[in-house]
């Protein structure tokens, strides 16, 4: 169940209606220190003093505990703008 945040800036719901964790007006089944921001907005979640509250997906590719939003191989190693696996030769990257 989810809230909502007036213009006012207060939130109208009742934690106690969430089961698991409650954290911007939002009810998430899961939270994480590991991953980044960029990693936590792929997954639809909300990064918040260094969590993220999300509710378990990856909507894009996973890979070394992160989400991505986008791979390539057209990308050498010293030129991926993110993380690159030497295995499978690929770039994982956020647009």
């Amino acid at each position: 169940m989810d809230g909502h945040s007036d213009s006012d800036g207060y939130c109208y719901y009742t934690p106690n209606n969430c089961s698991k964790y409650y954290a911007n007006c939002q009810c998430y089944s899961y939270y994480s220190a590991s991953y980044t921001n960029a990693t936590c907005i792929n997954m639809r979640g909300v990064y918040v003093n260094g969590r993220c509250y999300h509710n378990g997906y990856c909507l894009y590719f996973w890979f070394r505990e992160q989400c991505y939003t986008r791979f390539s191989t057209y990308y050498v190693s010293y030129s991926c703008p993110g993380v690159y696996d030497y295995t499978s030769g690929y770039c994982y990257y956020n647009e």
